[in-house]
């Protein structure tokens, strides 16, 4: 692959970026996918346990996003160094994704369980609804430190193939 400095053209700035975007996008796709089918599941339930989910969908795009922004940061980490021969270095950017992965995961999962009463309330859910979104908000944050860690270290493993690229 071309080095960003001998990137004249066009069609060669586009080539890098769509070499670059696809595997963005197959993973954004992956994950509207995998939504789509957690949203069926719920709603094979019925409208109720639909509701109590949808109430409390955004806190978790909020953790979603934050966590794609530190899996990036990870793979430009590895990928920096991998691009340099720094495979030593590399790996050990690659334990650090770990635990910085495993810190957010646990860091999340305080916050979304001293929170999980509360943010139903705060997004306008009934009385009668409450009490589903926080437990649904509570079993969801049980997952987050392994989840997010697993993000996290894929984000790293992603650098170990992007060391051609700036």
């Amino acid at each position: 692959m071309e080095e960003i400095t001998t990137v004249t053209t066009k069609q060669q700035q586009l080539r890098m970026a769509t070499r670059i975007a696809i595997p963005v996008i197959l993973e954004n796709l992956l994950m509207t996918l995998v939504n789509i089918v957690d949203t069926a599941m719920v709603g094979s339930i019925g409208a109720f346990a639909t509701t109590a989910v949808a109430l409390v969908a955004s806190p978790g795009w909020v953790v979603s996003a934050t966590v794609q922004g530190i899996n990036a940061g990870c793979s430009v980490l590895v990928a920096h160094r991998v691009g340099a021969g720094r495979w030593d270095a590399a790996r050990h950017g690659a334990r650090e994704s770990m635990k910085i992965g495993l810190i957010a995961g646990v860091f999340f999962f305080i916050v979304m369980e001293a929170l999980s009463a509360r943010i139903p309330v705060w997004m306008g859910g009934a009385e009668d609804i409450c009490p589903l979104s926080t437990t649904y908000l509570r079993l969801v944050a049980l997952g987050y430190p392994l989840y997010i860690m697993g993000l996290v270290i894929c984000g790293a493993g992603d650098g170990y193939f992007q060391d051609e690229d700036p």
